[in-house]
């Protein structure tokens, strides 16, 4: 039903809605949800072992490659398109997310489509070989040395030259543990599309809501079953 009135509704806007129902995953849920499950959903699983998480994403994978492939190039080249690629690294891993990331670096142009691609390692942007379509690149703090060395290639910025220090030391009240600081604003070294290397400081403090939506660390003293 709840599929059915989102599939209808966002249809008008050129948004599909799908569903996906795996079966029974190997993860921490199913060992914890397997402890109190009545007998008679026990005995409807019998006795099939549970997929890997691995082998419920891969297909996940390829249906998302498809749907953002026919997407962006199902629509005319004049009109603006956006694909936004998180996790490059694990979306890079199977030879679907290999393919949407180097058609992406190929046709941006061409095709009018914007693709953010987001990594906590600039190794896994460098070995797509997508590195020469990249226009715009944003690079955060990094205390490794051979990952700043990594990232001043993508920036096209000499390696050891002192500049992995510069890299090391953005946001340095990251490193004091200030929460107040921490959660409103961030340096990064920026690379324009004109080539242009600048540090700039991004500071959300006055979009509290936006840093909630975009806070993904975990706090374990808000789970649920832990008593207030």
């Amino acid at each position: 039903g709840l599929l059915e009135v989102l599939r209808l509704e966002l249809r008008p806007h050129g948004i599909h809605v799908g569903c996906v129902c795996p079966p029974d995953t190997d993860t921490p849920q199913l060992a914890y949800e397997n402890q109190f499950k009545p007998p008679e959903t026990a005995a409807i699983s019998g006795a099939i072992k549970p997929y890997t998480a691995e082998q419920v994403a891969v297909p996940l994978l390829h249906l998302a490659s498809h749907y953002a492939t026919a997407r962006a190039y199902g629509l005319s080249r004049h009109e603006r398109k956006m694909v936004a690629l998180d996790e490059a690294g694990m979306v890079g891993r199977w030879g679907s997310g290999r393919a949407l990331f180097n058609n992406l670096g190929r046709d941006t142009r061409k095709w009018n489509i914007a693709a953010p691609i987001a990594s906590q390692n600039p190794a896994d942007i460098l070995g797509l070989n997508v590195a020469n379509f990249i226009s715009t690149s944003f690079i955060g703090r990094i205390e490794d040395h051979e990952t700043a060395t990594e990232a001043l290639r993508m920036l096209r910025v000499t390696e050891n030259a002192g500049y992995e220090a510069v890299i090391a030391g953005l946001s340095p009240q990251v490193a004091l543990g200030n929460d107040q600081t921490k959660r409103g604003a961030r340096e990064f070294i920026v690379k324009d599309v004109m080539g242009s290397v600048e540090k700039v400081r991004i500071d959300l403090s006055h979009k509290p809501a936006l840093l909630a939506a975009l806070n993904t660390t975990a706090r374990p003293q808000q789970r649920e079953d832990v008593p207030a």
